[in-house]
């Protein structure tokens, strides 16, 4: 990258980076993540620099504004696939701690485990899981 690209960058990224973070964060609801997104974005930026003119245009702030949020939908979408555990999983776990007679202690455990998988889950999902496993409903 030249210096006056480097220049231009440097421009685009204080003149739009909190315009970035709010169109991320807004997507993924996330302080990290959203960082990610605009440092991702930059870096489309600096891969199609030769596209933008002026820094400081309509044109220039919708085409850096796109990019960050279409980074930040892909980022959404491969979170939303991952689910970093299965049903059956917290099923295994919730029967471990029903047994609570036997070692309070264990249960005790069981029941934590079971909360942190529940808050990796997308809150609509967590209210699902908590209901019926942690306060019992059917």
């Amino acid at each position: 990258m030249l210096n006056k690209d480097a220049s231009k960058v440097e421009k685009l990224y204080l003149k739009y980076n909190k315009e970035m973070y709010k169109v991320a964060y807004n997507i993924l609801n996330d302080h990290q993540l959203s960082q990610d997104a605009v440092q991702m974005s930059l870096v489309k930026i600096c891969e199609n620099i030769e596209k933008i003119g002026e820094v400081d245009c309509n044109k220039t702030k919708a085409f850096v504004v796109i990019i960050c949020r279409n980074i930040s939908i892909n980022i959404y979408n491969k979170r939303k696939r991952n689910v970093p555990f299965t049903l059956k999983e917290i099923e295994e776990v919730s029967a471990q701690s029903i047994d609570t007679e036997t070692d309070p202690l264990i249960a005790m455990e069981n029941i934590c485990l079971l909360k942190e998988k529940v808050k990796l889950l997308p809150q609509h999902y967590a209210d699902i899981i908590a209901l019926k496993y942690i306060y019992e409903y059917s």
